[in-house]
């Protein structure tokens, strides 16, 4: 079968190397002249690790990344509110946390690919699309026509597979906005053995060792309306210049071509995702906030039931209306569960800010480990496909 998919962020690659590993041709309409090799980091939970191994680049992920054995939640003045170990991670979900540069990731995933049986079509933005009997018409922003038996959407948060779909509505502001950065070369990475998270008033500070020499860190504030474009300002960086080390000195050390900002937005969960022989997949389907880490995980496990559902089922309809079920109600919940972190986190209130810190630090371990096992155990979703326990794409 030929496949069409909008879009090569992480969810389009790897539906991409899914489906060439099954035989399928696929083309990859992507709107930029490249892959995207640049940005930031990003942190692949164990369960982003256990889809990655289903398509056989966990090892390699393993070599580019930084694996991480425990957390820190700390507050602006500098005192813990929680440690986390993540000793037990390895037996319980068979992986650590990874934190690797996306451009690392990407170029990964676009060197698994057959090239025999995929193709990328750079500076190529889908418009619309029409049904034809069984097949889908895909028409370009450049007047070409392609013909697929499907058509994935993976094409991020405006989506316009999604548009023609369900239409245009606004996405969702989350009241916060986001700047995150990439310091390499810096000794500063030696020191940071454990990824750390720190909350204060209407802000909050991230950061984790990303290689042997190079943090990924994020900063978020509040704003209470969206801005005017891309904010690259000096006046941000004063709310972290007094929080605790190495803070200002990551901030102040990374150079301002390596600090990215956006904005942070999402969406109401919606179902079904598609029509006919037509999906969505990733942001396109379930745009989240990035409190829980769980955007790019997402769409790699969309990816690997995606294609473990055209393997079972065979027939298009059936296989995209069985993956769309398997999927919806897990993300959902995530949509859900990290907007409702994200303002509680945020904390612009000073009693509420206490209340937060107060009961985070007393939150029982067993129900911590209990929420942990719902969020990163993905292999429960392939329990359908009556698979082996850990089976390959290949």
């Amino acid at each position: 079968m030929k496949f069409i998919v909008a879009g090569g962020g992480i969810g389009g690659l790897a539906t991409a190397l899914g489906l060439s590993r099954l035989g399928h041709h696929v083309t990859i309409m992507e709107r930029a002249p490249s892959l995207a090799l640049e940005g930031t980091g990003i942190s692949l939970q164990p369960n982003a690790m256990q889809a990655l191994s289903y398509l056989q680049l966990d090892e390699p992920v393993m070599r580019a990344g930084y694996p991480s054995d425990s957390g820190r939640l700390i507050s602006s003045a500098g005192t813990t509110i929680k440690y986390f170990s993540f000793a037990s991670y390895r037996d319980r979900f068979g992986w650590l946390p990874v934190t690797i540069h996306r451009a690392d990731l990407i170029g990964l995933m676009a060197q698994a690919l057959d090239q025999s049986k995929v193709q990328i079509r750079f500076g190529e933005t889908i418009e619309s699309f029409t049904f034809m009997d069984s097949r889908v018409r895909v028409n370009s922003a450049s007047q070409r026509h392609f013909d697929c038996d499907a058509l994935i959407g993976a094409d991020g948060i405006n989506s316009k597979v999604r548009a023609q779909l369900w239409g245009g509505r606004e996405a969702i502001y989350s009241g916060y906005t986001c700047w995150r950065g990439m310091l390499s070369q810096s000794p500063i990475a030696t020191d940071c053995q454990t990824m750390v998270e720190i909350w204060g008033r209407s802000a909050r500070f991230g950061y984790m060792r990303c290689s042997s020499d190079s943090i990924y860190w994020f900063a978020t504030q509040d704003r209470k309306h969206p801005s005017e474009g891309v904010d690259h300002s000096p006046e941000w960086k004063i709310t972290f210049s007094h929080w605790p080390a190495p803070v200002p000195e990551i901030v102040r050390l990374t150079r301002d071509d390596d600090i990215y900002h956006n904005d942070i937005f999402d969406r109401d969960p919606i179902f079904p995702w598609g029509k006919g022989s037509v999906t969505l997949l990733g942001d396109a389907a379930h745009v989240m906030t990035p409190n829980l880490g769980q955007g790019g995980a997402q769409a790699l496990e969309d990816a690997v039931v995606l294609t473990m559902s055209i393997q079972k089922h065979g027939a298009l309809e059936k296989a995209l209306k069985s993956y769309e079920a398997i999927r919806h109600r897990r993300t959902r919940r995530l949509v859900l569960r990290s907007r409702f972190y994200g303002k509680y986190a945020q904390g612009s209130n000073a009693w509420r800010r206490f209340v937060r810190d107060y009961l985070m630090a007393r939150f029982p371990d067993a129900l911590v480990e209990k929420s942990l096992d719902a969020q990163f155990d993905f292999r429960k979703q392939l329990v359908s496909f009556d698979l082996p326990n850990h089976p390959t794409i290949a």
